[in-house]
Order: C-alpha cells, then structure tokens, then sequence
C-alpha cells in the first residue's frame, strides 16, 4: 500500500502540474489525495501493529 501511495502522489503532483500549465482542470490532483491517503493509512496501519504487538507482549 506504501508504494501504491507514493506511485500516485507523484502522478497525481506531476499530472496536476501539468494541468494546471496547460490550462485544464486540476482534476489529476485527485490522484495526489488518493496517494497521501494511502501513504498515511499504511503508517496508521503499521503503528497500529506495533501498539497491539506491544500489547500482546505485556500480558
């Protein structure tokens, strides 16, 4: 989900960009929002992993 995440926040700031100098809608920025929302459910994710683990090893 990480790479996902990094693959689309580059397209979408790429695509937007070039959007945005073209003159058209910056509807690729989309593709931006889609790629942080990856990137950070992965780290929510993976924190959550690590708090249950922690939580599993104290009992």
């Amino acid at each position: 989900m990480k790479t996902w995440g990094w693959i689309l926040l580059i397209i979408g700031i790429v695509a937007g960009i070039g959007a945005i100098a073209g003159g058209s809608s910056p509807a690729p920025f989309f593709w931006a929002i889609l790629g942080g929302y990856l990137l950070h459910r992965a780290k929510t994710k993976e924190q959550e992993e690590k708090d249950k683990e922690k939580w599993n090893t104290k009992e």
